[in-house]
């Protein structure tokens, strides 16, 4: 299984949320194999994601699970996104994430197509992602999240067909700060089939949600290999 999104507080300040090994051995006792460990970011610091990265590369070596440092943007104002997002990967994210307009959150209209055009890599929690916002994440070759929070999949239905008819990527994301929010492989199944409406319809999400999944992955583990590269050429 591959999560793309397990929100982690690298100073493990809070002992009710996952620190870097925490998340790791959780995901890996879980059967994920590939994860975003991802730090929910409200402004434009990320000084602290060099120790962050280096800690995330050399523990997910030693525990035999593939996982990638990144931030999540959360609440910065649609003209600082793209500001937000060169910043974060100057200093190291792998992974960037952007929380799109949640029904919770009472965001900004607008935030969606604004975090997709400022080069992110995931939409999260997108709420009601409507056919414009889709056609340009397919576009660009942005993904789109699967959530399956309840915070934020109460909206998946029209989320999913929007990007299957667009051709848009989505992938799958637990937004989980701890173990038991972590969702089995059972559980996503079920989201699946809750999110469509006709059997051949889940069918199609099920092999797209792979699809999707394995190719960012890929994509994520070839950026690994040139980072490794430089260091070692450095």
């Amino acid at each position: 299984m591959i999560d793309f999104h397990i929100l982690v507080d690298p100073m493990h300040a809070a002992k009710d949320r996952f620190g870097i090994g925490s998340a790791l051995a959780s995901a890996k006792r879980a059967g994920i194999r590939h994860a975003g460990l991802i730090v929910a970011c409200e402004g434009l610091d990320f000084r602290f994601m060099p120790g962050f990265s280096h800690a995330v590369r050399t523990m997910s070596l030693h525990l035999g699970i593939t996982a990638w440092p990144g931030v999540e943007l959360v609440h910065i104002p649609q003209p600082l996104l793209e500001e937000a997002v060169s910043r974060s990967r100057e200093h190291g994210a792998q992974l960037v994430l952007a929380r799109g307009e949640c029904l919770y959150d009472n965001a900004e209209r607008g935030l969606n197509l604004a975090a997709i055009s400022a080069g992110i890599d995931i939409l999260s929690c997108p709420g009601i992602l409507d056919e414009e916002a889709a056609g340009l994440a397919a576009e660009r070759d942005i993904s789109v999240e699967f959530s399956s929070s309840p915070r934020c999949g109460i909206a998946a239905a029209q989320t999913v067909m929007n990007c299957l008819r667009a051709g848009c990527s989505m992938v799958c994301g637990s937004a989980a700060t701890c173990a038991d929010e972590l969702p089995t492989e059972h559980l996503w199944e079920h989201l699946i089939r809750g999110s469509c409406s006709e059997r051949h319809v889940a069918d199609r999400f099920r092999a797209h949600l792979s699809q999707s999944g394995m190719r960012l992955a890929q994509r994520m583990m070839q950026s690994e290999l040139k980072i490794k590269k430089s260091i070692n050429n450095a």
